[in-house]
C-alpha cells in the first residue's frame, strides 16, 4: 500500500489565518481541524488516522476569501 503525503493545511476560509491545527477530544475517538485565530472548526473525523483525516476534511472545504 502506498502512503499518502499529507498536504499542509489550507488557510481558514473565514478569517484567512494560517494557524490551523487538529484538536482531539479527551477520549481520543474523534478529532477536527480548527483555526486557532477565529476558532472555525472543520467536520468531525472518526476512526483511524484522526489527524490526517481531520486535516484532509479541512482541506476539502469550500474555499472562500476573507472579507477585507
Amino acid at each position: 500500500m502506498r502512503a499518502e503525503r499529507q498536504r499542509p493545511p489550507l488557510p481558514c476560509p473565514f478569517c484567512g489565518a494560517e494557524a490551523i491545527g487538529v484538536v482531539t477530544n479527551e477520549v481520543g475517538n474523534f478529532a477536527r481541524a480548527e483555526c486557532f485565530n477565529c476558532l472555525a472548526a472543520g467536520p468531525r473525523a472518526e476512526g483511524r488516522n484522526l489527524d490526517q483525516s481531520a486535516m484532509a476534511q479541512w482541506n476539502s472545504r469550500a474555499l472562500r476569501q476573507p472579507k477585507k
